[in-house]
This record gives structure tokens, C-alpha cells and sequence, in this order.
């Protein structure tokens, strides 16, 4: 069958059809988004995880969605006020968080080349590895004339695959002591690769093979969201920093609000000056004053209209007046401003007031309703009032609350293994430390170690395995190793070799706990004395020789007995 534009026609009729059942007009913006997000988007996917689709299918079902998510049909023609390229880049780059056709469907495709690395023993796999590999890995194959559409989409992904695969290195240059042989990778590779290589760390207690990994996950898995994570990356939209964005999504405000600042901040609100850039109006001037050009910052403060607002809002002080409109947002729109008036929170306040502002204007324009000052103060209130019981669980006092930690001692007998983890991402340095105490609170002993060039869990995992070692060196029997990383909790309690370069330090970690009379892993936050009340709720004392390992959570608790590990009691 010929792979044409022609054999997706159906694709293009579903998204039409669910397009044509809704009503454009009669939804906002923060609602287009939301559909094209949630449906649109999601139909061809069935199709994208087998096949690589025509560049010209997958641009028409983003000119679809496109068209549906500003609010154009084959009636009106509305502008699009942002370019798609930036719209489905993710959030914190500046975007919305859509997904192009094209991008998605070669990350699922590439999906199906990482099955193939990985030697899937799935029947399609074994039969393209027998027609077209051959015994050759599938980062050095290339198509011929009559190879199938399938495989010829798989190769076509191929670069993406080289980008996010990693080798876990096993003992090719590793020396007799279980170290890596840095003389002979001197002679392969550059100083600050080596540098790198160093943090990797190794177990002493296990010979690893040689693997792939995929760089974009935790665990080294595979996911179509970290393939297209990857492809944004490459594009750099923004030459801003990756968390130049966040602050706009983590407002304390309805959606509506947030997609109207982030238009904002785009600069893509359609003032009378932008329209009139675009040829769309003849004139730029403010229709409340008549004398300035209709900025979004003029529109918002600096009208004199808009200025007996603020100042019956309580805002009219110098500095409010004297910030550009991106500075100006992010000040006054800052959680941690305290202040309230008449009992509603003034950041909840200066953001409602935004956009009863704008939402007036529209009124003046399309309606020519004028509202008084008085009135729209009225409003602005009864906005921020509304917003704020909506969000209640969010704003109530007690989720602000901070909740103290404390060190708090093991039982008499035991001692506590405190170990943290840092990264610097200024020089890309890492590094661990710890200390160890007894159940009086005096010093044992204590640790830092200089990781490299490595990320912030494997530091977490470098910092707790150092610790285990120097407290096995010091013949401790009884350990609460306590440590605040969650994720490297879990990752210990799931008890499996994963696929990334923390293989190695994970599976010597839970080697050395096996090697003390009883060990108990806990996260930072959990208050009181686990190993004790834990037991005691159980009906339970401590018997000799027992392994504890102890995760908090809501509740849950479990039993699990095993071979090795003879019976363990987890708190999950």
C-alpha cells in the first residue's frame, strides 16, 4: 500500500467532526485549550504508535486545532495572537504545554526504535530483526527502496534515539580494586569527560554488564513524554532561563487570569496599539482617555481611569506606578505579599483588579457600557472573594503553616545516620555528607565526599552509601539511617536493578543494609520514633537479628517475607 496523505484522510474527518459538535464563540480560551489538549490531540495517537505519518497529515491536524483553539472556522477568520511553534512548547519555555503532530508522533515512533535497542522479545521485533538488521544494531542500519513504511519511519527517528541513549558502563574499564581505570580513560577521552565519568559511581559488591539507558527518565525508561521533552529542548525557543515561565502558572488564580497574564507577558494582549500594528484599526488611541496609545500597561494602570481604581483599591503608592508591566505583575502579584483589605488577600485583589479591568474595556468597546469607579471596585472584590473561597484548601492558614523538624534521637542502642546530597549548578558540582550519633545525641562521626559532575539523586544515594560504609568501618549494629530524599527511599524499598547509572550504588546499598543486625531507612518528616511505635501498633517487639525498613505515607502497612531478606515490616 502507498504511504500517502490520502491513506489518513479518516484522522483529519474525526478531528473535524468532534471540532464542528462545539461552539468556538462560546468558549473562552483557557476552554479551547483544554478540549484541544484533552480530545483533538488525543485521536490520531492510536495511529502515531505504528506508523510515522506524513509530514503533510500531521500539519493539517495542527492547523485544525490551531484554528479551533483561536477561535477561526470557515466563517471568521479570528488572529492568532501567538505563534503555534511557541504554543506547544511546554510551560516553563513559555508555551502552553500542546504537543505538535509531527514531534509527538516521532517520539511514539522512536518508541518503537528504543524497543529494538533494548531486544524486545515481542514477535514484530524478532521479524524486523530478522528482515532488515541482521545481527547490526539499529543505530547503524539504513533503509533500502523496498523496505516497509514502518521501518522506514523507525530510521527516520533514529537521531532522536541517539540523543537520549546513554551507555551504563560495566566492567570494560574498570580495574581489579572495582574502580574506574582513569589512566586508560585518559587515553579515550578528554579531561572533563573523564571528570564526568568519575561521579558515576560503581559497586564493589556487584559486576554489572554493559547497557543502555535512556537519559530522560529517573529510572533510565523510556517515555514518550521525556522523547518529547527532548525534541523541545533541542529547539530552543526561549533564551530565557527554563524557570523564567513557572512564576506565570503557579499564580494563585483561575485559569482564565493566568492565560490572560500570560498573554500578557507575551506581549499579545490585542490593545488598540497592537491592532493598529497589525493593520487592524486606525487608530491606537485609548477609547477611555482619547489622548494615550492603548498599551497594555496604560490600559491597566496608567489611564486615569484605571488610576482611581487602584487608588480606591488601596494601591496608589509610587512604586506601583513607577514599574514596567512585567516587573509590576510579578511584584504585585507575589504570594507572599500578606497585606489584605476589607478581609480579601491584596494579591488576590491586584490580580482579580487585571482583569475586571480588561473585561470592562471590552464591555466599553463592544457594548459601550461605562461603569463607575465605585462599581468596578465592587466587582474587582467580589471576584477576589469568589476566587478565594474556590481555592480555599489552597489559601486556608493551615495549609501555610510550616511544619517544624526536628532531629529527633533512635532508642537506646541504636544510632542515627543523617546523610544529604547537594548539587551546584553553577560549576555542575555534587557532593554528600552525613553524620552519625547515638541515641544521646553525641557525635560519632561524621562525612563529606565530593560526588562530580552529577545529578542531585545519585548525590542523595552516594551520600547514604558513604555513611552505611563508615558506620559498618565503626561496627554499628543498629542503624536509622534518615534521609530527605523520597524518591531515593523509594527507589531502595522497590528492591530492583533499574537501567540508569544508579544501578550500581542501588543495589550496593541494599546489600549493606543486609550486613547490620538491623537497619531501619526513614524520610526526614516522619515524626517519633518509627522502629518502636511502629512494633508497638503492630503488637510487636523487636526480635534479635530483625530488618526493618520503614517509608511514611498515609498508612498503609504491609508484610512481606522473602528469601534474602528474611521478614520485613515496611511502612508505606
Amino acid at each position: 500500500m502507498r504511504h500517502s496523505h490520502k491513506n489518513y484522510g479518516y484522522i483529519l474527518e474525526k478531528v473535524q467532526r468532534r471540532l464542528s459538535n462545539w461552539k468556538s464563540a462560546n468558549l473562552s480560551l483557557v476552554g479551547r485549550k483544554i478540549l484541544v489538549q484533552s480530545v483533538t490531540a488525543s485521536i490520531p495517537t492510536y495511529t502515531m504508535q505504528t506508523t510515522l505519518l506524513p509530514k503533510t497529515t500531521c500539519d493539517s491536524i495542527d492547523r485544525l486545532n490551531r484554528d479551533f483553539l483561536w477561535g477561526s472556522n470557515s466563517e471568521a477568520r479570528k488572529p492568532h495572537l501567538v505563534n503555534w511553534e511557541v504554543v506547544c512548547s511546554e510551560k516553563k519555555q513559555g508555551g502552553l504545554g500542546l504537543r505538535s503532530a509531527w514531534e509527538n508522533n516521532q517520539a511514539f515512533v522512536a518508541k518503537l526504535g528504543w524497543c529494538l535497542l533494548k531486544g524486545d522479545k515481542a514477535l514484530w521485533c524478532k521479524a524486523i530483526q530478522t528482515k532488515y538488521l541482521r545481527g547490526l544494531s539499529l543505530l547503524n542500519a539504513k533503509a533500502n527502496p523496498r523496505c516497509s513504511f514502518i521501518w522506514r519511519g523507525i530510521l527516520q527517528c533514529c537521531p532522536l534515539l541517539q540523543q537520549g541513549v546513554r551507555w551504563r558502563v560495566g566492567t570494560n574499564v574498570i580495574n581489579s580494586d572495582g574502580e574506574w581505570d582513569l589512566d586508560f580513560l585518559h587515553t579515550l577521552v578528554p579531561v572533563e569527560i573523564v571528570e564526568i565519568i568519575r561521579a558515576i559511581p560503581l559497586s564493589k559488591n556487584l559486576q554489572l554488564t554493559d547497557s543502555i539507558f535512556w537519559a530522560g527518565s529517573m529510572d533510565g525508561s523510556f517515555t514518550v513524554r521525556s522523547a518529547y521533552q527532548l525534541i523541545q529542548e533541542q529547539k530552543k525557543l526561549d533564551n530565557s532561563s527554563l524557570d523564567s515561565w513557572s512564576w506565570v502558572w503557579k499564580l494563585c488564580c483561575a485559569e482564565r487570569i493566568r492565560m490572560f497574564i500570560w498573554l500578557l507577558v507575551r506581549g499579545r494582549v490585542l490593545t488598540n496599539s497592537l491592532r493598529f500594528d497589525r493593520h487592524m484599526s486606525t487608530s491606537g488611541v485609548c477609547p477611555r482617555c482619547d489622548v494615550f496609545e492603548e498599551t497594555p500597561i496604560h490600559l491597566l494602570r496608567d489611564c486615569y481611569y484605571a488610576k482611581i481604581v487602584w487608588g480606591l483599591l488601596g494601591f496608589a503608592t509610587s512604586e506601583f506606578f513607577a514599574l514596567e508591566l512585567v516587573s509590576w505583575i510579578k511584584k504585585f502579584s507575589n504570594p507572599s505579599r500578606r497585606n489584605r483589605h476589607a478581609g480579601v488577600s491584596q494579591t488576590m485583589v491586584f490580580l482579580s483588579a487585571i482583569w475586571i479591568l480588561w473585561k470592562d474595556r471590552n464591555a466599553l468597546i463592544f457594548r459601550s457600557h461605562k461603569s463607575r469607579p465605585q462599581e468596578l471596585c465592587a466587582r474587582i472584590f467580589q471576584q477576589a472573594q469568589y476566587t478565594m473561597m474556590a481555592m480555599n484548601p489552597i489559601l486556608s492558614p493551615r495549609s501555610r503553616q510550616p511544619r517544624w523538624v526536628s532531629w529527633i534521637p533512635p532508642e537506646e542502642g541504636w544510632c542515627k545516620l543523617n546523610s544529604d546530597g547537594s548539587y551546584n549548578a553553577g560549576d555542575k558540582s555534587a557532593g554528600a555528607g552525613g553524620l552519625i550519633r547515638d541515641s544521646t545525641g553525641c557525635w560519632i562521626s561524621s562525612f563529606t565526599v565530593n560526588v562530580g559532575d552529577a545529578s542531585i539523586f545519585i548525590a542523595e544515594l552516594w551520600g547514604l552509601r558513604e555513611g552505611l560504609r563508615l558506620c559498618k568501618s565503626l561496627g554499628l549494629s543498629k542503624i536509622v539511617a534518615e534521609m530527605d530524599s523520597l524518591m531515593a527511599i523509594r527507589s531502595i524499598q522497590e528492591h530492583r536493578m533499574p537501567d540508569n547509572l544508579s544501578a550500581a550504588i542501588l543495589v550496593e546499598i541494599q546489600s549493606l543494609m543486609l550486613e547490620f543486625e538491623a537497619c531501619l531507612l526513614q524520610h526526614t518528616l516522619q515524626e517519633g520514633n518509627a522502629a518502636a511505635d511502629f512494633l508497638a501498633s503492630l503488637g510487636h517487639s523487636l526480635p534479635p537479628g530483625l530488618r526493618i525498613w520503614s517509608f511514611p505515607s498515609s498508612g498503609l502497612r504491609s508484610i512481606l517475607t522473602g528469601d534474602q531478606l528474611g521478614t520485613c515490616f515496611l511502612r508505606f
